[in-house]
């Protein structure tokens, strides 16, 4: 049964997507914090523009009536 790992669907979605983003939105580490947040910043932009990037982009407007999505990505 799947809900013995994850409490609801939204956990489970939560964590796919995680599971396909990968290294693709981890913190870049730098001698500076600006230059740290710069890179941050253009990771997410490069990001938000490629596939995955279409497949949560819609899913912080689905939280807001969502209260199961919005507690999977306040964990996670």
């Amino acid at each position: 049964m799947i809900y013995r790992r994850w409490p609801n669907k939204a956990a489970v979605i939560m964590d796919a997507l995680l599971e396909l983003i990968g290294l693709q939105t981890n913190f870049p580490s730098s001698s500076r914090a600006s230059a740290s947040i710069n890179k941050q910043l253009h990771l997410q932009v490069k990001f938000f523009r490629n596939k995955y990037g279409g497949l949560i982009r819609p899913l912080p407007a689905e939280a807001r009536s969502n209260n199961e999505l919005t507690e999977a990505f306040r964990e996670r």
